[in-house]
């Protein structure tokens, strides 16, 4: 769910991601939620190569206000992941809240760069483990990149909106350790 609210969103998401090089339990991942209001969606994940299903859900508590103004959305939220603790790959249900901004724009109209950093915490069951989080989010026009930290490692991907309704992501999982997990991303909105 992005920070903004005064965009019109999609009702359904349709999501689908491949990893390279990781388990079973996220090397495939499906993804469908459902807006219930422009602030709350729901939804499942489902990952085909271990047959589990599992909810999801994020609620935009305080969306981000006009560019140049502080009042960052704040987004709470929860889904199941797959986490590497001390070289243990485990699953976790998460729980997190984010802070996030659209700081600055660089240039105007369609030759204009969107800088929009984040940050937040994660706590994770299944270790017993709070993380900070955050990233920064670029975006100029159907082009976007996005670093995150998800507490332990750095993840990069790299989108292109080839539609209002499509974008497909290139992914750089734990760039920290080398570019070792490659994958893709597709997702579908209407």
């Amino acid at each position: 769910m992005r920070g903004r609210a005064n965009q019109k969103p999609s009702k359904i998401l349709l999501s689908t991601r491949w990893i390279t090089g990781k388990t079973d339990g996220g090397k495939l991942y499906a993804s469908m939620s459902y807006v219930l209001h422009k602030n709350i969606a729901i939804g499942l994940d489902y990952r085909p190569l271990i047959d589990k299903v599992e909810f999801m859900g994020n609620w935009r508590i305080l969306p981000e206000r006009q560019l140049g103004k502080w009042s960052p959305a704040l987004v709470l939220g929860t889904s199941r992941e797959d986490y590497t603790i001390a070289h243990v790959e485990k699953e976790s249900r998460a729980y997190y809240a984010t802070l996030s901004k659209s700081l600055f724009q660089y240039s105007s109209g369609e030759s204009a760069v969107n800088f929009s950093p984040y940050v937040g915490a994660a706590y994770l069951d299944a270790f017993d483990d709070l993380r900070l989080i955050g990233g920064l989010h670029v975006r100029k026009s159907k082009f976007a990149g996005l670093l995150q930290h998800s507490g332990r490692n750095m993840h990069v991907s790299v989108s292109y909106d080839w539609s209002n309704m499509s974008t497909v992501s290139f992914l750089f999982w734990g760039v920290d350790k080398g570019f070792d997990l490659p994958g893709l991303s597709l997702t579908y909105r209407y």
